[in-house]
């Protein structure tokens, strides 16, 4: 039809790594509109733009060329992800929740729910009776959760709850829901979720996790939290469980 093949050749010969890293620096400081900023923001982008193996946090596959880096949709990943990862640094400014003007802390008091009988089960240390399960791995966890021998004190299913933390991927803005909240024998309370085969959207979802529990920790008016993300409902089990494990996250 007269058409004429397309690939990354023009691309990669207009690359240019410096004009890269100056893009993701501008694009980080944008939003707080303080220009002073660029120059950290360039130093963070430099130690970030790098193959792993030269210390930096960039994982090429074999065989895939390194400026393919330039590619719009590795930006746009590079620059949400480092945004959603920065912190205040020195000084008197505090990493604080938002919180609900109208209701800063929900509860499951009054919890009501309808849910077919094949996707619950019954709880032993959660206030609600019956937890709404979504895969074999939910119902596994639940199961540890309640065995006599672990360090839960108490659980819950994050189901209509509203506990959800809002994230940005492409462009748009989500909102992350763990599946468990969980309070140990210790005091600590961990954010819980259960994952079968990762994709890239968990990251983003574990960064913006990562970002709420420093800010409520920072808050102390809920006590310590943690986020953990279980592959395997027997990594909870034993001398590995919850309290041992979510610790090290």
């Amino acid at each position: 039809m007269g058409g004429q093949t397309q690939d990354r050749s023009r691309a990669y010969q207009n690359f240019r790594i410096q004009r890269l890293l100056f893009r993701v620096a501008a694009g980080l400081i944008a939003p707080y509109k303080k220009p002073w900023l660029f120059p950290q923001a360039l130093g963070i982008a430099e130690e970030v733009i790098r193959p792993v193996s030269d210390g930096g946090k960039i994982k090429y596959e074999q065989g895939v060329d390194p400026r393919e880096i330039c590619n719009l949709r590795y930006l746009t990943v590079i620059r949400e992800r480092l945004s959603a990862a920065l912190r205040p640094g020195e000084g008197p400014e505090r990493f604080l929740p938002a919180l609900d003007e109208y209701q800063p802390i929900g509860s499951t008091d009054g919890l009501n729910f309808n849910s077919p009988k094949d996707k619950c089960v019954p709880a032993i240390k959660s206030h609600p009776s019956h937890a709404v399960v979504d895969s074999g791995l939910e119902r596994k966890i639940c199961a540890v959760l309640d065995a006599a021998d672990t360090n839960v004190e108490a659980w819950v299913k994050n189901h209509r709850l509203y506990l959800e933390i809002p994230y940005l991927y492409f462009g748009n803005t989500f909102r992350y829901r763990s599946d468990f909240v969980v309070r140990l024998t210790s005091g600590l309370t961990v954010l819980l979720e259960g994952k079968g085969d990762p994709n890239e959207e968990d990251d983003a979802e574990a960064t913006a996790a990562r970002r709420w529990v420093q800010a409520v920790n920072t808050w102390g008016g809920l006590g310590t939290w943690t986020h953990h993300i279980c592959y395997d409902a027997t990594s909870l089990k034993g001398d590995q469980g919850p309290g041992k494990v979510v610790h090290a996250v």
